[in-house]
């Protein structure tokens, strides 16, 4: 019998004998899978256990115990090998392997990388000093929320994993209150810390909706810009209105082949009469929709304007807002419903069915609108980027926004298309859409489409703009109208300080001066001219002085080319004042001799 590994005592008794139980422990010969074998022990009140013994490591109740006297369990490649071996799965590697869960109650230290869950841990394989976190990708079921393609590195960070898609968040409460956030990226210390925190909020409830009912076009015209027939349209100057079904009209492009000069986009009406409009690329009506190279009108198409909806109560809803409506009576059509809004007054909006505020809804066929409804704002939560500690920390409705810098707009809760960069700039903006401030500071809370770069620059957003420094303008262009130059002026220019005109200038205003308050050119004050005045306007009246006046020394003889207020000298004739009176006659009035 081999000497028993857990102890020396042994007891008589051999095949077909009794041994005595206490204190016995019996050894049991090695397995197919084991070397030591195992053994049973009886203690003095002949409880029986089982117990295995490898060396100085002994198995016990599922507890393992070291008897080195560091402590420490070292498991070497085990068979013949004399070296370990790398796991490439859960099932390799000849050193350890565990079939459940393992825990361990302090750090761990590991030579090379890490597989957890099919991600690789480490510096990588292929080379040295690398920080590598990755893994094999697979195609996504769906694009849906999910909790798909998202990276959290940080505590508390991105809590609503499992309904995000395509969201990056790094760092302590980066996108941690957030859920149902898509393609987002959050990178700092609270960096977008609330966006998500709220699904949606009630507007008020619809007071009233209109629209036009959609008008089928009969003819479209080759002309610049286009005309459209269509009986009873019953739009207005600058209606948008968008076009769809046109057979013919269309033209052909390098960069996309054949298109629909009408079709699909959007596009202003100039009303001509009752049953037609002429076709504009902008509200302004001065970019016409020119279809003289297109192909002829075909047949049918039809011209559609968007439902427009009043709501009682509003809060914070501006053009490109995602609204829900539901409990419509009447116009049920509206109900259960998304949309997106454009703003024409405080408390009423028109309907469109894409972001881009291009496809109306089509009421043509609902039914009669007869009272309420719920309006709810869906707060947008996507494309948004936050780089910088309480960048956007507050930001809870809104989307492809870009922050960049510690607390960039760290006060703004709803916005969308918005670029911010600076370290604690715009502090006091808490709603706004399509700025830009790069370390701006005039931006006003409230406005959309401003742009401040700095204290230098300021655009409100509604057509004024500030400089606030000294300019140059222009590569010294020279100007052959009041379209070219280094400076253009669209319209008026107020000026409070001197003006230096270094060329000619030219006032192309035809408007004829009755007074001092009249005319092309109007000066306040008096003017100084060095040079010749000159008038195209025909004989002077002999009350006004047209021509800056000369004196002129000769000996005697008349000088050529006369002019009003011209002063003749010399030491032998006495002095004389040419007018010219009547419109024909010039005379000499004397003045003196000298």
């Amino acid at each position: 019998m081999p000497r028993l590994l857990s102890g020396s005592t042994l007891r008589s008794g051999g095949s077909g004998q009794f041994i005595s139980l206490a204190g016995a422990q019996p050894q049991l010969p090695p397995t197919a899978t084991t070397e030591t074998g195992f053994t049973l022990v009886t203690d003095s009140l002949l409880r029986t256990e089982y117990r295995s013994s490898l060396g100085f490591i002994e198995f016990n109740s599922a507890t393992l115990w070291a008897k080195l006297p560091e402590g420490a369990i070292r498991i070497l490649a085990t068979g013949t090998a004399a070296t370990a071996f790398l796991n490439t799965s859960t099932q390799t590697g000849k050193s350890l392997v565990v079939e459940g869960a393992v825990g361990i109650g302090r750090n761990l230290v590991v030579e090379e990388d890490i597989v957890v869950n099919r991600l690789t841990i480490g510096r990588g394989y292929e080379g040295q000093n690398n920080i590598v976190i990755k893994g094999d990708a697979e195609e996504p079921l769906d694009n849906f929320l999910n909790g798909q393609e998202s990276v959290i590195i940080g505590y508390d960070a991105l809590i609503g994993l499992d309904s995000s898609n395509k969201a990056i968040a790094i760092g302590r409460y980066a996108l941690s209150t957030g859920t149902k956030l898509a393609s987002s990226i959050a990178i700092g210390d609270s960096s977008l810390k609330r966006i998500g925190s709220v699904d949606s909020s009630l507007l008020g409830t619809i007071t009233n909706v209109s629209f036009i009912t959609s008008s089928s076009i009969s003819n479209v015209t080759n002309t610049n810009p286009i005309v459209v027939t269509a009986d009873n349209h019953s739009l207005s100057t600058g209606s948008q209105i968008y076009i769809v079904e046109v057979d013919g009209l269309t033209t052909t492009t390098t960069a996309t082949g054949l298109i629909s000069l009408v079709n699909e986009q959007i596009l202003f009406a100039d009303v001509l009469t009752t049953n037609s409009i002429a076709l504009y690329y902008n509200k302004d009506l001065t970019i016409p929709v020119d279809g003289t190279s297109a192909t002829t009108y075909i047949s049918s198409g039809s011209i559609l304007t968007p439902i427009q909806i009043t709501v009682d109560i509003v809060q914070n809803i501006t053009t490109g807002s995602y609204i829900y409506i539901d409990f419509v009576t009447g116009m049920t059509e509206l109900n259960q419903n998304y949309y997106y809004t454009k703003q024409i007054t405080t408390n009423t909006f028109d309907l469109y069915v894409n972001a881009g505020l291009e496809i109306p809804e089509d009421a043509s066929n609902f039914n009669t609108f007869t009272g309420g409804g719920d309006v709810l704002r869906i707060l947008q939560r996507y494309g948004n980027i936050g780089i910088g500690t309480e960048a956007a920390v507050n930001l809870i409705d809104g989307r492809e926004n870009l922050f960049i810098g510690h607390q960039a707009a760290r006060s703004l809760t709803t916005g969308s298309y918005n670029i911010f960069i600076g370290q604690n700039k715009t502090p006091y903006l808490f709603t706004g859409s399509g700025i830009i401030s790069i370390g701006g500071d005039q931006i006003v809370d409230g406005l959309d489409d401003q742009v401040s770069i700095g204290s230098v620059f300021y655009y409100d957003g509604n057509g004024y703009a500030a400089i606030n420094a000294e300019t140059t303008i222009g590569l010294g262009s020279e100007s052959t109208g009041t379209s070219s130059g280094a400076l253009v002026v669209l319209g008026g220019a107020g000026i409070a300080g001197k003006v230096f005109v270094g060329g000619t200038t030219t006032i192309l205003s035809t408007e004829s001066s009755t007074s001092t308050t009249t005319g092309a050119l109007q000066v306040v004050g008096g003017v100084g001219i060095q040079g010749d005045v000159h008038s195209n306007t025909g004989v002077p009246d002999e009350n006004y002085l047209l021509y800056t006046p000369r004196v002129i020394l000769t000996t005697g003889t008349v000088p050529e080319n006369p002019r009003l207020g011209d002063v003749w000298l010399d030491t032998t004739v006495p002095a004389y004042l040419q007018y010219i009176k009547d419109g024909t006659s010039t005379y000499w009035i004397q003045v003196g001799t000298i």
